[in-house]
């Protein structure tokens, strides 16, 4: 029987991925409303169920189990985070393929997944879970200065502050409170070092790092600034790395599938910042394809629908001749970020055409929209634009799409002073 794929929750090129990855595979998506608009062809799915956002678990159990009756699914794919343990259960109460339950727990529990990776002796990186300034501050004292504050449950480094001052703590938490209103925080302890992520591909159980990607972030919120593919890094470090994300994700059973894991190069060895059952957003994927040629997303469908993945990765082909060797490439990202002080509406962005224009750049988005209100750099969701670019070895990658960046120009004013636009704003992205 043909795969028939209950996707819940978005995906965007996903969908159409599970679609193309075999003949006959058919899906069926169940999303939040507020979803609905960003799934990609919905006419293709064959069948499309929006539920309410605040829309309980039981009812999203009771229509996946209803639609099962009726033309029963294979398998069970979710991606986003706050609609994994929707899918988990679902596949759970169905008996198919679907992201385990308690996996799910533990990847989106920071504090659950600490937990896990200390009792195995993986990770000892100090952290307490509190709900009052009081209790932060007494953490405070157990993680020490400088520290990090931020919600349990969130992603796009909403929320997050580095306190180097206890006189912090209140800005901090006030600032934590309103990215994530509901969550529990954490207080732990600041992991000084190299920030990295690892884009791995797991099947059965077995994990591959494909790449490490270099990462440039802002010291304040931890905001990611840019990323490079691959990391520039000596063989061993770049194996030891590897390694820790491996046996990392075995010990929170991470089966199958693409993850994204954030972690620091510490004095003590690498250190988990926090892990992801999808692949990695801010465009790293596209990076990935630029610099290896490796396609995660074609690789996540093909195993969605129990294809054999691990063998098309570089190095990983058993019993195939050897590729012919191709010149290395490599690709980054940089983004254009409000500046300090230049609180205010959006009017324009100037500077498009020549960033698309420095040798190496091959796109340019822009993100930003006239009418935006522009804030001090807080989380990834205030990024203006963003400039990739490919180079022969990682410092020209990044030379190429900072210099793109720098070419951009924000017009920003003050609420009560934006008129009708007049400049030149460019509200798509551009590929050369």
């Amino acid at each position: 029987m043909p795969p028939h794929i209950l996707i819940v929750g978005g995906g965007r090129r996903l969908h159409d991925e599970i679609r193309a990855a075999a003949a006959g595979v058919r899906t069926t998506t169940i999303c939040r409303m507020s979803v609905l608009p960003k799934i990609n062809n919905p006419q293709r799915n064959a069948r499309l169920i929006a539920m309410s956002n605040d829309a309980t678990l039981d009812e999203w159990l009771a229509m996946a189990e209803f639609l099962h009756t009726q033309d029963p699914f294979t398998a069970v794919a979710a991606w986003s985070e706050v609609d994994q343990e929707k899918g988990a259960a679902i596949g759970e109460r169905l008996g198919i393929d679907a992201p385990d339950r308690e996996t799910v727990r533990l990847v989106n529990d920071k504090a659950a997944m600490r937990h896990r990776l200390a009792l195995l002796g993986l990770d000892d990186t100090r952290v307490r879970s509190v709900s009052t300034v009081e209790e932060a501050r007494a953490a405070v004292a157990f993680t020490g200065l400088p520290c990090v504050l931020k919600p349990d449950s969130a992603s796009g480094s909403r929320g997050v502050s580095v306190l180097r001052d206890l006189g912090e703590l209140e800005a901090a938490w006030e600032w934590a409170r309103a990215a994530e209103p509901e969550s529990t925080l954490l207080v732990e302890e600041f992991l000084s070092g190299t920030e990295y992520s690892v884009e791995a591909m797991s099947e059965g159980g077995a994990h591959r790092v494909v790449t490490i990607t270099g990462k440039f972030s802002d010291s304040e919120h931890r905001v990611e600034e840019g990323h490079v593919v691959p990391a520039l890094l000596p063989a061993a470090q770049a194996a030891g790395i590897a390694d820790f994300v491996e046996r990392a994700l075995s010990a929170l059973g991470v089966v199958d599938g693409v993850t994204h894991t954030e972690i620091i190069e510490t004095k003590r060895g690498p250190r988990m910042v926090e892990t992801h059952l999808r692949p990695a957003g801010g465009w790293i994927p596209l990076l990935v394809r630029d610099a290896l040629g490796v396609d995660l997303l074609s690789l996540l469908a093909a195993r969605t629908v129990d294809q054999s993945v691990l063998q098309r990765l570089p190095g990983e082909r058993s019993g195939d001749p050897e590729p012919e060797p191709k010149d290395q490439l490599c690709a980054a990202i940089w983004f254009i970020q409000p500046e300090t002080g230049s609180e205010g509406e959006l009017l324009s962005l100037f500077g498009v055409e020549h960033a698309l224009d420095t040798p190496g750049v091959v796109e340019v988005q822009v993100l930003g929209r006239p009418g935006d209100r522009i804030g001090t750099l807080r989380s990834s969701g205030t990024r203006l634009a963003m400039v990739r670019a490919i180079g022969p070895d990682q410092d020209s990658a990044v030379a190429a799409a900072r210099e793109g960046a720098s070419r951009i120009r924000a017009v920003v004013v003050p609420p009560a002073e934006a008129g009708p636009l007049d400049g030149e704003l460019l509200t798509g992205g551009k590929l050369r």
